[in-house]
C-alpha cells in the first residue's frame, strides 16, 4: 500500500468513527453568546440573536452547527459573523479579533467582505484568489477567511467544487498523509488539498468534501509542531 492509500484509508476510518457521532453539518461548538453583544459588535446583533434562538441548548450551554451558520444567515456579514463564531467557539478572544478586523478595515470591510462572499460560490482559486489579493482584509487571514468562504459557499448553494476550511490542523494532517505543503498558505497547496478532500470524500455524498476536512482537522491536531499550537 502507498503513503498516499495509507493516508486515505486512515481519513476514511476517521470519518466513519466521527460520523457515528453526528454527520459534518450538524457538527457542533460551545459558545457564548453574551460574549458577542459588546457595543463595537452592534451592527452582528441581530445575526447573533437569530443564532442564540435557533442552536442548540443544553441548560445554560449554547452550541452552534455548521447548519446553524448556513441557515440563519441572509447576507455575507450573517455568513461573516457565523463563521466567526463557529471558529472562535468557546475561547474568549473572538470578538476581540471580529473588533479589529472591523477597526484596521473601517473603509473597505463591507465592500472587500461582499467581495469575498461572492467569489466563494465560483470555486477555491477565485475564493483564494479573493481574499488574499484583490479583496483583503487586514488581520482576516487563510485561517479564517477560508472559514467564511466554506460557509459562503454552502450558504449560495454553490455547485463549483466548495472552498474548504484551511487551518494549522488540516494542513499539518494533509502534509503528513498525503504529502500536500503549506495548504493555509499557498494557492498550489490548498487548491491540492481541496481536490483531494473532493475526491477522497466522494462516496459521502454532498457533505463528503467536509468530512474529510474535518478528519484532516482531527488527525492533524497531533502533528502540529507546539510552536505553532495556539496559533489560528
Amino acid at each position: 500500500m502507498s503513503d498516499l492509500d495509507a493516508g486515505q484509508k486512515r481519513v476514511l476510518e476517521r470519518i466513519n468513527e466521527l460520523k457515528s457521532k453526528c454527520c459534518v453539518i450538524d457538527q457542533s461548538v460551545r459558545w457564548y453568546p453574551e460574549r458577542w453583544k459588546a457595543r463595537e459588535l452592534e451592527r452582528f446583533h441581530g445575526a447573533i440573536e437569530k443564532l442564540s434562538k435557533g442552536c442548540l441548548r443544553d441548560g445554560e450551554e449554547y452550541r452552534i452547527t455548521r447548519q446553524n451558520v448556513i441557515e440563519f444567515s441572509k447576507n455575507a456579514v450573517d455568513v461573516f459573523i457565523g463563521s466567526m463564531i463557529f471558529g472562535y467557539g468557546d475561547r474568549g478572544y473572538g470578538p476581540s479579533r471580529v473588533k479589529k478586523i472591523l477597526a484596521n478595515n473601517s473603509q473597505i470591510f463591507d465592500r472587500n467582505l461582499q467581495a469575498q462572499y461572492e467569489a466563494s460560490k465560483n470555486g477555491p482559486e477565485e475564493s483564494w484568489v479573493s481574499h488574499t489579493k484583490t479583496a483583503k482584509l487586514k488581520y482576516f487571514g487563510p485561517a479564517f477567511a477560508t472559514k467564511f468562504a466554506y460557509f459562503g459557499a454552502r450558504h449560495q448553494r454553490a455547485t463549483s467544487p466548495i472552498p474548504l476550511i484551511a487551518d494549522k490542523n488540516t494542513s499539518w494532517g494533509s502534509w503528513k498523509l498525503a504529502n500536500i505543503p503549506r495548504s493555509v498558505k499557498q494557492l498550489e497547496g490548498y487548491l491540492r488539498y481541496v481536490k483531494l478532500a473532493h475526491d477522497w470524500g466522494a462516496s459521502y455524498g454532498e457533505f463528503g468534501a467536509d468530512e474529510v476536512e474535518r478528519a484532516l482537522f482531527e488527525i492533524g491536531k497531533k502533528y502540529v509542531p507546539k510552536k505553532f499550537a495556539s496559533t489560528a
